[in-house]
C-alpha cells in the first residue's frame, strides 16, 4: 500500500473488523494509545480478540510491519494473557493506558484490559516486596565494593540498582 499512511491503514483495519461478529474486541496499545507518545514513525499496535480459536477472516489480519502490528488472539487466550502466572507478565505494560476500540456489549474487553494494565493491591505488595529485596541486595553489593576500593564494580552495581528503585 504505497502512499498510505499508518493512520489510514489503522482506520481501514477498524472498518473491516468493526462489523465482523467473529471479532469480539480490539485494543490499541503502544505509543499510539498514549497521549503525547506517538511520533511520525510510530506504528499501530493492535490486539484483535476473536470469539474462538479459528478467528475467521480476522485471522488474516495478523501482521507485523512498520505501520501495523496486529496480534490476533482468541478470547480465552486473551483472558489469561499478561496476567500473573501466564508466563507473559512481561507484556502487562502494553495494556497500561491501552484504548479499547471495539468491545462486547457487556464491556468484558475493557474490564480485562483494565485488570491487565493495573496491579491489584495484592500484586503490588508482592512486586514491591520482591523489588525491595533485589534493591537492598544490589545496594549492599555496591556499598561493599565501594568500601573495598573497587570503584568500577561499585559503579556497575550502583547502575544496576537503578531500575529497581
Amino acid at each position: 500500500m504505497t502512499g498510505v499512511s499508518a493512520r489510514e491503514e489503522f482506520d481501514a483495519l477498524l472498518a473491516r473488523i468493526r462489523p465482523d461478529p467473529a471479532v469480539v474486541g480490539a485494543v490499541l496499545s503502544g505509543s499510539q494509545a498514549r497521549p503525547g507518545m506517538p511520533t511520525p514513525r510510530s506504528d499501530y499496535d493492535v490486539y484483535l480478540i476473536t470469539a474462538d480459536a479459528a478467528g475467521g477472516a480476522a485471522a488474516r489480519e495478523e501482521r507485523r510491519d512498520s505501520r501495523l502490528d496486529v496480534v490476533v488472539m482468541p478470547l480465552e487466550e486473551f483472558r489469561a494473557h499478561a496476567m500473573p502466572g501466564s508466563g507473559q507478565e512481561w507484556n502487562r505494560y502494553s495494556f497500561t493506558r491501552a484504548r479499547v476500540v471495539k468491545d462486547r456489549p457487556d464491556g468484558l474487553i475493557a474490564e480485562l484490559v483494565s485488570r491487565k494494565g493495573t496491579l491489584s493491591a495484592e500484586e503490588a505488595g508482592q512486586v514491591a516486596g520482591a523489588a525491595l529485596g533485589e534493591f537492598v541486595n544490589s545496594a549492599y553489593r555496591w556499598l561493599k565494593n565501594h568500601r573495598d576500593g573497587r570503584a568500577t564494580e561499585a559503579r556497575l552495581d550502583a547502575a544496576e540498582s537503578i531500575p529497581l528503585c
